[in-house]
């Protein structure tokens, strides 16, 4: 059974108050930094689209001081993890659904916020960010973007392929897969000679802890995350072609981090209470009379009768 849920246990309430004070804190970590923006604080003159190719893309940059170019802008965006497809890759089922599947297999995360205020400007955000390709391309030439909800509030979904056709990677670029990330080498046998692991492939996933007051960050396995924590995603935004040859944008994950555990914990004991007290109120009793208890009265005086008949009867005369 699974034990972390987003439901009647886990109280979006308090989570979102949380999320609020938490976006608040992150958003000062990335005050001042050259092209690493907090979503829902992005100054936008500094964000220019720049066309790539191998992939051929298009791609949301801005100036990088410490390599004098053009750099793919990262953001940040907090939330509450909702919903998530995450590595391990296992090879369960039709291998070669799998390999055929392959081109396809992605990380992925959904987002929510409520009605808190960061989140809901990171979402007004994505759009700002959809604005901004759109005066890229001629007219019609993009896909329609359109924004997910939950319960009629915003979302944000965020995704990332695990592997790249080796034709639209350059060979300086090709990454080894982490051991963390495919710990059963299943991505690594899919790749054959076809597919490599690259930059748009690779997704860090970390843990924010607080030494001296100051913030850190460490490796965590992506099997740690579960639905309900406070999490920070770090996306970039990419449009690629699709079949009808419009520009498709796309939020691309780069980076997860653990920020807050705590309210999707207190949902995993009360949700066990519960269990446990339902359990307890659908057990029958087992009731068993004693072999040798009787409380019938009237037989109790008839076995009385028979066995004084019975001294009696065979009471040998003197």
């Amino acid at each position: 059974m699974q034990q972390y849920l987003v439901d009647e246990f886990y109280d979006m309430g308090k989570a979102v108050g949380s999320l609020d004070a938490i976006a608040e804190k992150c958003k000062a970590d990335v005050a001042g930094r050259r092209n690493a923006y907090s979503l829902s604080d992005v100054n936008w003159d500094d964000i220019q689209v720049l066309e790539y190719q191998k992939p051929r893309s298009w791609r949301l940059v801005g100036f990088e001081e410490r390599s004098g170019g053009m750099e793919e802008t990262q953001f940040r965006v907090q939330g509450i993890l909702v919903g998530k497809e995450l590595p391990p890759v296992t090879m369960n089922g039709n291998v070669g659904q799998m390999r055929r599947a392959r081109r396809y297999l992605r990380q992925h995360i959904r987002l929510f916020g409520g009605n808190a205020t960061a989140f809901q400007e990171a979402a007004d955000a994505i759009e700002k960010a959809y604005i901004t390709f759109s005066g890229h391309f001629p007219d019609d030439g993009m896909a329609k973007w359109e924004p997910p909800t939950r319960e009629n509030l915003p979302a944000i979904e965020v995704s990332s392929r695990y592997l790249t056709p080796r034709a639209a990677c350059s060979p300086e670029s090709v990454l080894e897969v982490d051991d963390m990330i495919d710990p059963t080498r299943a991505l690594r046998r899919m790749m054959e000679d076809d597919f490599v692991h690259g930059p748009d492939n690779k997704v860090d996933y970390k843990k924010r802890i607080e030494v001296d007051g100051i913030s850190r960050w460490q490796d965590l396995s992506p099997v740690s995350f579960k639905l309900g924590d406070i999490v920070e995603a770090v996306v970039a935004f990419v449009c690629y072609r699709n079949q009808q040859g419009q520009a498709t944008m796309t939020v691309a994950l780069r980076g997860l981090t653990l920020l807050d555990c705590s309210h999707r914990n207190t949902a995993a004991i009360l949700r066990m209470k519960n269990r446990i007290s339902m359990q307890q109120g659908n057990t029958n009793i087992l009731k068993r009379r004693s072999a040798y208890d009787d409380d019938d009265e009237d037989i109790r005086l008839a076995r009385e009768k028979m066995a004084q008949l019975n001294i009696y009867q065979f009471q040998l005369p003197e």
